[in-house]
């Protein structure tokens, strides 16, 4: 049995979500992020999800997809995603924003369960 290779996850100003095996330093797989830079990742726990956040939209992933296709995309920020990342139970998905606000969404729909108003923008939670 073979062991499962390290990976690192990157994104950038280019739209693309890149995953490389650690040891080799071979880029294994690239998603497009749509019209948006890529601000900040976050791999689930369990890693078999992917959480991306660009300007103003987040999208979730299934790291273990063929298709770049992302699984749902979240709206409700109106400036920089500047952090994502899952519950521990990956139940509930956080974000923050340049807008001031920090939201909490159910992974299973695009809806935000909880909104907090920071009164400036939030550059990490």
């Amino acid at each position: 049995m073979s062991a499962m290779p390290v990976v690192l996850v990157t994104g950038g100003y280019d739209h693309k979500i890149r995953f490389w095996d650690a040891t080799s330093g071979m880029c294994t797989k690239s998603i497009t992020f749509g019209e948006s830079q890529v601000n900040c990742i976050q791999v689930s726990s369990d890693k078999s999800l992917l959480a991306a956040g660009g300007n103003p939209i987040m999208q979730l992933f299934d790291v273990n997809a063929i298709d770049e296709k992302p699984l749902i995309t979240y709206d409700g920020h109106s400036n920089n995603v500047t952090t994502v990342g899952f519950q521990r139970y990956q139940k509930w998905l956080y974000s923050s924003s340049e807008d001031g606000t920090v939201r909490v969404w159910d992974t299973r729909s695009n809806m935000y369960s909880r909104k907090y108003d920071c009164g400036a923008p939030v550059n990490t939670v």
